[in-house]
């Protein structure tokens, strides 16, 4: 007869035709190492959606920022911007503080990361000359980004963010501080600077940089020559940094 005779069944088939006993089989399709493998791979590609997807949404809020004013902008409007539901949304941020909250720490952490790069062995006053350059162009360059930082300076305390959007947020204003605070008292070590509070000379330069900045860009000053101006203002906060006692005489 045609086909195999009761208590004479065939052997199961293994890869490439090859016959083998069932718990060989077993054993083949069930490759522990092959299956980490593939559960990892799994796991990547998730990864890379959800990757994706944040990038999606804070590129969203971006464009909607840029708009006007970041106040006016609703997690739905993010949402639908991002082509995505609001629930989605949900699951990568909490908040549309912690939307703009993400978007500052990543300007900030890039313009560390242009700071870092400033060779060590210059000398103070051109590093710090290097520095003012830095952070200008940054900020020019940067202007949504940094609507966005002064909306979340403005609010402060009422930012509505999770413990790990705070942490980021305190941890890059902290590595920024600690940057300007080190080439400042480099500064006085040398004798380059008087001995007065690093804090005094911090706010005073950022406040005069920051001032210039928000005037510029406001149209204050139309047709300027923004190199030429930001040459003359570094030299100004340079003066003032240098000999404070000078500037308050000239002033007067």
């Amino acid at each position: 007869m045609d086909g195999p005779m009761d208590g004479h069944r065939p052997t199961p088939l293994m890869e490439g035709g090859r016959r083998g006993s069932p718990d060989t089989r077993t054993r083949a399709s069930h490759n522990p190492a092959r299956g980490a493998g593939s559960r990892r791979m799994a796991s990547d590609r998730k990864l890379r959606q959800l990757q994706r997807r944040e990038a999606d949404i804070l590129g969203a809020a971006l464009d909607l920022a840029a708009r006007g004013d970041w106040n006016s902008v609703t997690i739905d409007q993010i949402a639908e911007r991002a082509d995505i539901g609001k629930g989605t949304l949900y699951t990568h941020f909490r908040s549309k503080d912690e939307v703009c909250a993400r978007l500052v720490v990543e300007s900030k952490q890039s313009l560390l990361r242009k700071l870092e790069a400033i060779p060590v062995k210059l000398p103070v006053m051109e590093r710090v000359r290097m520095i003012l350059r830095i952070v200008w162009k940054h900020n020019v360059d940067n202007t949504v980004h940094m609507h966005l930082g002064e909306y979340c300076e403005l609010n402060g305390e009422q930012l509505t963010l999770g413990e790990d959007s705070a942490a980021e947020m305190k941890h890059i204003q902290k590595a920024l501080h600690a940057f300007f605070y080190g080439i400042i008292e480099e500064g006085v070590a040398q004798g380059v600077f008087p001995d007065k509070p690093a804090d005094y000379m911090l706010l005073s330069g950022e406040g005069a940089l920051s001032g210039a900045m928000r005037l510029v860009r406001s149209g204050a000053c139309p047709g300027i020559d923004q190199e030429a101006y930001l040459e003359y203002l570094i030299d100004f906060i340079l003066s003032g940094l240098i000999n404070p006692a000078a500037s308050v005489e000239v002033a007067s």
